[in-house]
């Protein structure tokens, strides 16, 4: 019984979004605006780098998540939106940033929501902490103390793919994304230092994510 009721709603729910964007389908909007936005993103695919380290001895462990800040904006052009973001990810064991550019097709609700899927394209990089060592060295000691590589660092393209909700509140933006980065093929290593890795591991980072995103803007129908 409490499946079918929650099955029941399910299909409700799903029923009054494609009531709404059947009505929509003659409605274009132009507008624009920015916004700050905060995440929370998991982390995959770095085995090969857990394999290596752990084959030269080190007990290091792959991050599960990170969260993250930044910010972003775009127009809204008929059915078209046009845009970009940018921001810093920042976790235990593990840091970077990325910007990408924007590209999605949305779909106007009643009550002044918009639904649209995005397609992403950018570039970004992850640092990531292999060792946890804080002790002192003596300034006297700088020239001749052999340190250990404390991190490594890799990055490249980034491609992705998210659904969006938005609400338009009279000059103040509201959205909801869902969605899923990933680095195709990384390769290239360095150290904190900058020092150049040589025979790094090939890894593609996955990073699903769910980001809230407040901002300013709006959008209008020219109909009406």
């Amino acid at each position: 019984m409490r499946l079918a009721g929650i099955s029941a709603a399910v299909k409700a729910a799903l029923s009054v979004v494609l009531v709404g964007l059947l009505q929509a389908q003659g409605t274009r909007l132009y507008g624009g605006g920015g916004w700050f936005w905060v995440q929370y993103s998991g982390l995959m695919g770095l085995g090969p780098v857990v394999d290596g380290l752990r084959a030269q001895g080190l007990s290091f462990s792959a991050p599960s998540g990170f969260a993250g800040i930044g910010g972003g904006g775009g127009g809204y052009l008929g059915r078209i939106h046009i845009g970009g973001e940018g921001g810093y990810f920042f976790g235990g064991k593990v840091g970077g940033g990325a910007g990408w550019a924007r590209l999605g097709y949305f779909f106007p609700l009643r009550g002044g929501f918009i639904i649209m899927p995005v397609g992403i394209i950018g570039g970004g990089g992850l640092t990531l902490q292999i060792r946890d060592d804080g002790t002192a060295v003596s300034f006297g000691q700088v020239a001749t103390t052999s340190v250990p590589i404390q991190s490594l660092s890799t990055g490249g393209m980034l491609t992705g793919a998210a659904i969006e909700v938005q609400k338009n509140l009279g000059g103040f933006l509201l959205g909801l994304s869902a969605g899923y980065l990933t680095g195709p093929s990384w390769k290239d290593w360095e150290t904190a230092e900058g020092r150049r890795l040589t025979d790094g591991p090939r890894v593609s980072p996955g990073m699903p994510y769910v980001r809230l995103q407040i901002g300013g803007g709006g959008w209008a129908s020219p109909e009406k």
